[in-house]
This record gives structure tokens, C-alpha cells and sequence, in this order.
């Protein structure tokens, strides 16, 4: 499994950091995926920032995070296990009815975009899966300093092959 974490920083006084930055998974855009930013102190992990990648795989963080080290997790949920969900949280009267159709919607375009594409990919609803060491916060190799600028543009490559890269454990930081 290789990635690339690069960051772009400005300047500042302030203590908080600004987040932003784009991601890929084998070169393509990873949209809809969830990012969390889990911020380690005294041998604790703390959740202190979460975005949500656009169609283009870009995200923002909308609250400005503390320096510090951190580790980054990536979830992606598909339209088929968001429906599923729906349905059993409609069951308990959990949901209202604007979120179980958001849902159906949701699957109804997932199923439509199966259709165009079919032929096209082997197995398109697995084509943007996050691999599975991305998704847990003690296997992630998304691993990073932030320091006290407050503006970083990140830019997280990641890639689903099996073998480890030398470079894996330190990752590519530009500063600029």
C-alpha cells in the first residue's frame, strides 16, 4: 500500500490550523468519502475534525484544528448500505421521511450509474472502495504533524496496491 502526503503551508501566529486539501485513490478523485482527523496527545486519540470529499475529491475541514500530530481514517458508505440503513432506522421510526428519500434517491442513482457504466468496469461498485488499512485508526499510515501555520492544503494520494512502498512510513511533506 503506497501514499503520498504532501502540505502547503502559509502563515500565521495562531495556534489553530486550517484544513484543506484534496484526495485520489490510484489517481482518481475519491468522492463522498468521509475524512476524520484524530489529533494524539499524551498517548490518547482525540476525533477533532471531519470533511467530506466533494465529486472532485476535494474536502475542507469547517473548524479550524489545534497543531499537533494526527492520523487520518477514510470511510466511504455506498448508497446500497446508506439505503439499508434507512430502511431499518425507518423500521424504529428513527428517520423521517426526508431522509428515507434521500436514501432511495440515493440508490436509485447508484443503480443508474451501474447501468452506464456496466461493461465498462469489472466491478464498479467496488472500483472506489477505501482499502481497509485507510478505515482504522490503528492500521492508517496517514500519519501527520501540523505545526503552528494556519493554512494547509494537503494533498493525500492513496492507492490500493498490496505492496509496501520503502518511503511508506515517512510521508512527502512540500512546504511552501
Amino acid at each position: 500500500m503506497t501514499f503520498v502526503l504532501s502540505l502547503q503551508i502559509g502563515c500565521s501566529t495562531d495556534d489553530r490550523i486550517s484544513l484543506t486539501g484534496d484526495v485520489t485513490l490510484d489517481g482518481q478523485p475519491l468522492e463522498e468519502a468521509e475524512l476524520f482527523f484524530l489529533h494524539e496527545t499524551g498517548g490518547s486519540i482525540h476525533p477533532l475534525g471531519v470533511a467530506r470529499t466533494t465529486v472532485s475529491g476535494r474536502f475542507e475541514v469547517p473548524t479550524m484544528v489545534p497543531s499537533g500530530q494526527y492520523r487520518i481514517v477514510i470511510r466511504k458508505q455506498y448508497a446500497d448500505e446508506r439505503y439499508q440503513q434507512a430502511l431499518s432506522a425507518n423500521e424504529d421510526h428513527s428517520i423521517d421521511d426526508t431522509q428515507l428519500a434521500a436514501a432511495v434517491a440515493a440508490k436509485s442513482y447508484a443503480a443508474r450509474q451501474a447501468r452506464r457504466t456496466q461493461g465498462k468496469f469489472s466491478s464498479a461498485s467496488k472500483q472506489d472502495r477505501v482499502p481497509e488499512c485507510y478505515s482504522n485508526a490503528d492500521t492508517t499510515p496517514l500519519r501527520f504533524d501540523l505545526d503552528n501555520d494556519n493554512c494547509h492544503n494537503m494533498e493525500l494520494r492513496l492507492t490500493s496496491e498490496k505492496r509496501v512502498a520503502a518511503d511508506q512510513t515517512s510521508p512527502h511533506q512540500k512546504r511552501g
